[in-house]
């Protein structure tokens, strides 16, 4: 999760592949909303690493229309 906020593509695919993350299916429970990745990628300050680790997600299956608790 945290490699997804920083834009860190590099570690984000590594512990991918250590840890054989199946990446569509993780979500963060904060507050009870759980949100995926794309939510996690949007938070990330610098518009050009956001919009590349929003490609990454999608290419792994991360479904961009998933609806966390408020819709």
């Amino acid at each position: 999760m945290e490699a997804v906020k920083t834009g860190d593509i590099e570690r984000f695919t590594a512990e991918q592949r250590k840890y054989n993350i199946e990446v569509r299916d993780v979500t963060s429970d904060i507050s009870s909303f759980k949100q995926n990745l794309i939510f996690a990628a949007i938070q990330n300050q610098n518009e050009d690493h956001a919009i590349h680790m929003i490609k990454i997600l999608m290419e792994f299956g991360v479904d961009v229309l998933q609806k966390d608790n408020l819709k």
